[in-house]
Parts: structure tokens; sequence; C-alpha cells
């Protein structure tokens, strides 16, 4: 019995193609952090976060509002001052700071909606809570 060489001697290539793309849903901006918990913060008091937004798409994306929706806690607050509408260029973050004081006890919440425009409108909303401690050191309680 008589075998050819040539399968035996041939080289093997094996090609591997890794393709690394954005994905077509992934065209509007990512939010983080989502839902942010400022846990127990005194009356009198304040905490507060850093909420990033991130434009991962390949060009430049346009932020129309970042503004609290009603029915939100006037306890919560935008620290940073933007001029809005603003462009969100292409592989750019903004950071924006959120303060929480609350005036009044019990739990609290907001939620922050982030409008922007791409190839459409797209609209994230950052859900917001935070409850209230002691009174500062200091403060008088209340009389009945």
């Amino acid at each position: 019995m008589h075998t050819s060489g040539w399968i035996s001697a041939a080289p093997i290539l094996f090609m591997i193609v890794l393709s690394l793309s954005v994905p077509p849903s992934a065209s509007a901006i990512e939010v983080m952090p989502l839902d942010y918990d400022f846990g127990e913060v005194e009356i009198g008091a304040s905490g507060s976060t850093v909420i990033t937004i991130v434009n991962y798409t390949g060009h430049d994306h346009i932020i129309t509002s970042i503004a609290f929706t009603e029915g939100s806690s006037p306890d919560f607050s935008l620290a940073t001052n933007l001029e809005l509408p603003m462009v969100l260029e292409s592989l750019g973050l903004l950071e924006v700071e959120v303060l929480f004081s609350p005036s009044v006890a019990g739990p609290l919440t907001a939620e922050l909606e982030i409008i922007s425009i791409d190839s459409g409108l797209k609209i994230v909303v950052v859900s917001l809570r935070g409850g209230t401690g002691h009174p500062p050191s200091g403060a008088c309680a209340a009389s009945h």
C-alpha cells in the first residue's frame, strides 16, 4: 500500500480573524452610574457624586439638556455649571457633579435626565436617592 506524502508535508494554516467594532446599537452615550445612593446625610450637611458621560462613538454627540425631572426632590442639585447645548466629542467624556443636601427628614429621590442628539433623540435617566441622618451637632431639637 502506497500513500502520498504531499498531505502530511503540506503546512496547515489556520487563520483567526478578530473583528473589533462598536455594535450598531451603541450609537448613544454611556452614563455611569445609572443608579446612585447617597446613603444617610445629616440635615444641613451635603454629599456629592460624579456622573460620568462618555461618548464611545466615532462621531461628535450633542448634549442638549441635563436636568432633574418633575417630582425630583429639590435637595438634589447640580454643582457643575454647564452651557448647553454642548458638543461631546468622539471618545470624549463629561463629568457632572451632583450634590445631595437634605433639608427635611426622610428618604428623598430624584431623577437626572440627560438628553442628547445622535442619529436621533436619546434620553438617559439617572436614579438618585438619599436619606437623612441625625442633625448636625449643636442643632436644637424641635419641642412638642
